[in-house]
């Protein structure tokens, strides 16, 4: 694949697991996995904006797979690392729109919707730079 085609693969699937994000999963009041979860939970406790707790948290996962995993991750993870908080912040606006009421609907919409943005990155040798590190 060429290597325009594979950054486009890693924005889409960036910008699919954002909006996903921000219309299912906040505004269904769920806890999804890895950074995104972790956030959510922060947030909960804190005032400090989404997208920053993200980003901080993917910076130190970055960081952390720099140290161990080498130069290769980290070209292959840095563009991740920065776009998906970008991301979740310009489509915070979506938090407000009501797709389903239903959650099981929610989360099975979620579940397929972030499994394709996250399968669009994986297939295209990269990492979302987040909790997919640590193992």
């Amino acid at each position: 694949m060429k290597s325009y085609q594979i950054l486009l693969r890693i924005v889409l699937g960036n910008l699919i697991m954002a909006v996903v994000v921000n219309m299912l999963i906040v505004p269904s009041h769920f806890i999804s996995g890895g950074s995104t979860g972790v956030a959510l939970i922060i947030q909960h406790f804190t005032s400090l904006p989404f997208s920053w707790i993200v980003s901080a948290i993917n910076g130190i996962m970055f960081c952390v797979g720099f140290l161990f995993l080498g130069k290769k991750f980290a070209a292959t993870t840095l563009l991740s690392t920065i776009i998906y908080p970008f991301f979740i912040d310009i489509t915070a606006f979506l938090s407000s729109v009501e797709l389903v009421r239903d959650p099981l609907i929610a989360s099975i919409m979620a579940g397929v919707m972030m499994g394709a943005g996250l399968g669009m990155v994986i297939e295209s040798g990269a990492s979302t730079g987040g909790m997919d590190i640590p193992p």
